[in-house]
């Protein structure tokens, strides 16, 4: 009688743990077919600039039809000597009121607005202080009249230029230094300042 007991009990705890795990399955295969009916969110497309647009995007737009609030001068190093060494820094513009343009970056469409604070961005601009004079006038002044100082007052360096002209260039001998070192590429504009492009 006492062996029989114990089957039954066995057997009865097999069945039980046999239905918890039948209802185990059942509930993670009805989870997992509610998870596979729900739908996934994605995000809407984000237009694409068409290349064949005749409206160019506002990046690309020329200066004169921008407002620019200046390179970020701490990230510049002005007056280099090669294009090799030219530095490139943040630059923020605005679109001028009432020029067409695509953007700014995403892309929402080709138009144009009489607001400029609506289409800012900020791009990628050379460190290049153009300081309006060309090598080449500073160069024939330097051989011509370099003894008077005209090369230098030319480059923006007043005081330099006063003492050539009360010193005749040195009697000649600051004059050629000063020829030797514009052509070496030293004396540059005032304030380091790049020379003027011939385009």
């Amino acid at each position: 009688t006492n062996t029989t007991t114990t089957v039954d009990a066995t057997t009865t705890n097999t069945t039980t743990t046999a239905t918890n795990t039948t209802t185990s399955i059942n509930t993670t295969t009805v989870n997992a077919n509610a998870s596979s009916t729900i739908p996934a969110t994605t995000a809407p497309p984000q237009p694409s600039f068409d290349p064949n647009s005749p409206c160019v995007p506002c990046e690309f737009l020329p200066a004169e039809y921008l407002l620019c609030l200046g390179l970020e001068e701490e990230h510049c190093s002005f007056g280099v000597s090669s294009p090799i060494d030219l530095v490139f820094a943040n630059e923020t513009c605005f679109v001028l009121p009432g020029i067409e343009c695509y953007g700014p970056a995403p892309y929402e469409g080709c138009g144009r607005s009489m607001n400029a604070t609506e289409r800012v961005f900020v791009r990628q601009s050379p460190c290049i202080k153009n300081s309006g004079r060309y090598f080449v006038i500073a160069l024939l002044l330097s051989i011509f009249l370099g003894f008077c100082g005209a090369d230098r007052f030319y480059l923006g360096h007043t005081c330099v230029g006063l003492g050539k002209v009360f010193t005749l260039g040195g009697i000649g001998i600051w004059w050629i230094i000063d020829t030797i070192l514009l052509i070496a590429g030293i004396v540059r504009p005032e304030g380091d300042g790049d020379w003027a492009p011939y385009y």
